[in-house]
């Protein structure tokens, strides 16, 4: 018990206001703006690279930091008896109320005022917001790139001015004592430094050499004597593009050693999800049998399965839902299980009562995966690799095919998974050539030049900040000339 600690909380009724005539009291939707998750991913790769370090940092007591603004609507609330001051005590209170003047957690508004606050704080230290992100910070001068989750602050950049940086904002506001990113959870993620595997390490060496040298033949598997016309085929369009697909310069093959390889895990997350699967289907975890995949083939179903209601119908958005944190964050193969259920929580059926027990079979019997990352490059020599694919078809119920996206920070040395998605596709396309066209649009449009504006940002920050001699139009142009080369492509 000496160990424990109990954390409690102020919250306000905002499900309770009512006006001054007892009506219900409405407010303007203005709800707080959305982090997003790759905004994340990209400060965790920076931490890592080259004379650069990140933190993890909560605000105390946030939204209770700020009084509300001029344009809030004046408030009078009424407490709780064990919370009345002695002096309201014997004075014959029935119902005594108080001005509001600070903010409070439950207020309809309390998340877009503590928005307000932290982007005039972070405006007037030098912070500019990433054009097209929400809640997302760079700052040219210091060389940084902040994240802010609500009262959730993940900040890296340069080891020689982020403390500084930090400091600057506790003047405006109170925040916890700086975590290592290497060492704390956010959102539930837990990240850890790990030797990096040199097999690992050599596989995705070969994967940028193949495709930052695909134009020349020699890149190319051998091929067999029936294949020789389209060698030749290949080495022909090729010639003229050789100049443009060569590796960066200075690019050298790094060691295990030498480079920065972390994990990212939820294994708690994952135990807690298979846990409460079982709870509500009653189901005995030692039943739950070894798996290779998260899905079933619709060929594994009858076609009753598709139209009588599932047992689970009740309980499946609690499961569901519990599983889809984990596999946006760090499990990508459960992502298009776990779509296609989270789409008929409102129409369950027995088909996809047996899917999810299939998706929580895999889940159980490997908890203990986790998504494996490294860094070895500066950012100026990594691009953006972004793998698209669609499954023509493939669903039996419907024509409609689905998209599939990963998207990842490639450099000579360094492997970083920033995002992925699964989605099904709102046309129904002839062929899988247009499946594959459709995928493509929606990922290129969706994640592919929103990180592709904010990884040029990223970039022509750090070589400005590393080449103070050279004159900005020279660095530009080197940033704009390798961004040609290497980002803009699309696998």
């Amino acid at each position: 018990p000496e160990f424990q600690r109990y954390k409690g909380r102020v919250v306000e009724r905002g499900d309770a206001m009512k006006d001054e005539e007892g009506a219900y009291a409405v407010f303007s939707e203005q709800g707080a703006s959305a982090s997003r998750v790759e905004a994340a991913r990209f400060i965790d790769a920076i931490s890592r690279m080259d004379g650069c370090t990140g933190f993890n940092i909560d605000a105390i007591k946030a939204f209770n930091q700020i009084k509300l603004p001029p344009d809030c609507p004046p408030l009078w609330c009424a407490l709780p008896r064990h919370r009345w001051p002695k002096e309201w005590e014997g004075k014959g209170f029935r119902r005594p109320v108080a001005l509001q003047l600070y903010n409070l957690y439950g207020h309809p508004r309390a998340g877009h005022y503590w928005e307000q606050f932290v982007h005039k704080v972070a405006t007037e230290e030098g912070w500019r917001p990433f054009p097209g992100w929400e809640c997302l910070y760079y700052h040219p001068k210091d060389c940084l790139v902040m994240n802010v989750y609500v009262d959730d602050f993940k900040i890296a950049g340069r080891k020689d001015t982020i403390n500084v940086a930090i400091d600057r904002l506790r003047v405006h506001m109170k925040l916890d004592d700086a975590v290592a990113i290497n060492s704390g959870i956010y959102l539930g993620m837990t990240q850890r430094d790990i030797p990096c595997p040199p097999e690992l390490l050599k596989e995705k060496q070969d994967l940028f050499d193949l495709i930052m040298n695909a134009a020349h033949p020699t890149a190319l598997p051998q091929k067999q004597d029936g294949d020789a016309a389209f060698h030749t085929a290949f080495r022909s369009k090729s010639t003229n593009n050789e100049q443009k697909t060569k590796p960066p310069k200075g690019a050298r093959r790094l060691t295990a050693e030498e480079v920065r390889c972390w994990e990212s895990e939820m294994i708690g997350h994952v135990k807690a999800s298979v846990k409460r699967y079982c709870d509500l289907s009653r189901t005995d975890i030692k039943s739950l049998q070894k798996v290779a995949t998260p899905n079933l083939d619709d060929s594994s179903f009858v076609e009753s399965d598709f139209t009588t209601k599932g047992v689970l119908s009740a309980e499946a958005c609690r499961i569901v839902l519990m599983a889809l944190w984990s596999a946006r964050n760090v499990r990508p193969e459960l992502l298009w299980t776990v779509n296609t259920l989270s789409r008929e929580v409102t129409k369950w059926t027995v088909a996809c009562d047996k899917r999810l027990k299939r998706l929580i079979s895999y889940m159980h019997w490997h908890v203990d995966d986790v998504q494996v990352s490294f860094v070895g490059d500066s950012p100026e020599k990594c691009g953006l690799f972004l793998f698209c694919d669609a499954s023509f078809a493939a669903d039996a119920p419907h024509s409609k095919s689905t998209s599939g996206s990963f998207l990842a920070l490639v450099g000579p040395n360094t492997f970083c998974p920033i995002t992925w998605f699964v989605k099904r596709q709102g046309c129904v396309t002839h062929s899988s050539s247009e499946a594959e066209i459709a995928s493509l649009d929606a990922s290129v449009r969706m994640i592919g030049i929103p990180c592709l504006q904010l990884w040029e940002i990223v970039c022509s920050m750090f070589v400005r900040f590393d080449s103070r001699s050279a004159s900005a139009a020279c660095v530009e142009t080197e940033i704009n000339q390798y961004s040609q080369d290497n980002i803009y492509s699309v696998y």
